[in-house]
């Protein structure tokens, strides 16, 4: 049954109809949860979104190239189990990426920006600034109102403080990243989604 007749059908049972703002011009794929509050725009060729179905709720926007700058070939991809609450990425390179693993969890303001919108070129005119990715492992916790540049990738089980610009690589897993520039302020943590609460109550187990 076509979309649009099942929509009908859930409107006159009294259903909220949730769905997702795509808008692709261009031959791309696009595969992502409904959700009010989630937005692609995608203007180019072979470019690809995926962002599971089931899970954390992810809200935010996805943009690949403008109107006046088209791109191709660029994907964003999500693992299984990762959220996002307000969540903006933007790609405007051809054949860049972003890449967010498994179980993890980004806050809201949240800015994964894999270009510089504009050109630096060296005296010959060569360009200097090309933005190809942004890579985050598994379990990674992303606060509020991170920046995350071009050109970088983060190890597994790595949480971000609030307000980080993270304009660098951190390969070294487990480890809290914070401050502007980014830097790691601790190393061989863990963290868990359970509010800090539960561990003061329950005793620490042996």
């Amino acid at each position: 049954m076509g979309s649009f007749f099942q929509d009908v059908i859930d409107l006159l049972r009294g259903k909220k109809i949730l769905k997702s703002k795509v808008k692709s011009y261009g031959d791309n794929e696009v595969s992502v949860p409904k959700h009010p509050k989630l937005y692609v725009e995608i203007h180019g060729e072979g470019n690809k979104v995926y962002i599971p179905k089931t899970g954390r709720a992810f809200t935010g926007r996805v943009q690949i190239g403008t109107a006046d700058c088209p791109v191709k070939n660029c994907i964003v991809s999500v693992g299984e189990d990762s959220g996002a609450f307000e969540v903006e990425i933007l790609l405007l390179e051809d054949d860049s990426e972003v890449t967010i693993g498994k179980d993890c969890m980004l806050s809201s303001g949240i800015k994964l920006s894999c270009t510089d919108t504009h050109s630096i070129l060296d005296k010959e005119g060569s360009l200097l600034n090309v933005g190809k990715f942004i890579r985050l492992g598994d379990h990674i916790w992303v606060g509020a109102d991170v920046k995350i540049l071009k050109n970088v990738s983060i190890a597994s089980g790595c949480v971000v403080g609030t307000g980080s610009v993270v304009a660098k690589s951190f390969d070294m897993p487990n480890c809290v990243i914070a401050g502007n520039p980014a830097r790691v302020v601790k190393t061989d943590i863990s963290w868990d989604v359970k509010r800090p609460n539960h561990y003061i109550l329950e005793p620490k187990k042996p």
